[in-house]
Formats: structure tokens, sequence, C-alpha cells
């Protein structure tokens, strides 16, 4: 049996692209087998319209995960992958894509509320990135000292590895604003 690895993040974010990926590859004839960490594993199928809907479901009082599951099942949805409260679903269809139960709305204040949480964050970092750079440049310059161009790397790396993800997501967030009304 063939098989095809590809290594994709889940980001809930990027999702309008990420569903249009899977589709692609289900229409070439690659069918998602299994997904173990970022490794998206694919077996060789026949080509099939498959519309795949990438979901996060909050657990509310009033809307809690079972409830939220047997609503997309009923509906002839498959269940294919879910981690936390990250759902991703499929549905084959002959002719027209079929929609799924996203409320635009919701999906819309989700993606903001992600945005608005990660501002402080971003905050922070740029802030540490300014007083490091503030701080320990002239003393490398004037004294050459290696210690302090070393902490200074030091804080550089702390401070990127948490600021790269959020411009990421800042990223995918602005590029599927306008993909949303399109596809869903």
């Amino acid at each position: 049996m063939d098989k095809l690895f590809k290594k994709r993040k889940i980001n809930i974010l990027d999702f309008v692209e990420y569903e249009l990926w899977l589709e692609d590859l289900q229409l070439k004839g690659w069918k998602l087998a299994e997904i173990k960490n970022k490794t998206h594993i694919f077996t060789k199928d026949i080509s099939k319209k498959v519309r795949y809907c990438l979901d996060y479901c909050e657990d509310y009082v009033d809307r809690p995960s079972k409830y939220y599951e047997k609503v997309y099942s009923d509906f002839g949805w498959e269940l294919v992958y879910r981690n936390k409260n990250i759902f991703l679903w499929k549905k084959e269809y002959e002719e027209e894509r079929p929609n799924a139960f996203n409320n635009i709305e919701e999906i819309e204040r989700r993606n903001k509320e992600f945005i608005k949480a990660s501002k402080p964050m971003l905050a922070a970092c740029i802030l540490l990135l300014v007083i490091t750079t503030a701080n320990y440049m002239p003393r490398f310059f004037v004294a050459y000292d290696i210690k302090n161009m070393i902490f200074m790397f030091a804080w550089y790396m702390l401070a990127m590895t948490k600021v790269i993800p959020i411009i990421k997501n800042y990223k995918y967030y602005f590029k599927n604003k306008g993909l949303i009304d399109k596809n869903l």
C-alpha cells in the first residue's frame, strides 16, 4: 500500500488553507489515514470530492462536546481527528461542497480572541528585545565583553521563540479573514 507522509502543523487560525490542502490531496487520490503530532499520513485511494472541516469546540455548559459530536455525525460527518478541543471532520460529496456547522460570526469572534490574548505576550517580547538591546549592546561595543554578548543572545532567542509563533498567527488571521466568506 502506497503511503505519503507530510508534515504540517494544525493551526486553528489557518483552517481555511488547511482544509483546502487536505481536499486537494484527496482529489489527487491521497486519503488522510492518520495524524501523529505534525505528521499527516495519507494512503493511496481513488480520487474523491471530500469536504474537510477543522473546528474548535469550547466545552460550554450548554454545548458539551458529546452533543457537538452527535450533531456532526447525525448529518453524515465523520470524525477524522481530535486533539483536546480541535476537531477535524470530513464528508464525501458529489455536486455541491457541503457546509459545516461553523458559524462565521463565532469563528471570527474566536479568532479575534486568539489574537487579543497574544497581544500582551507580543508586547512583552518586543519590550524585552528593546531593553536587552539598549542595555547590553553599548556594553559589548565599549568593553567587548563576550559574557554580555552571550547573555544578550540568550534573551534574544527567548524572545524570538515567543514572537515568531505569534507573528505567524497574526499572518494567518489576516490572510484567512478574507477567505472565510468564500470557502464556508
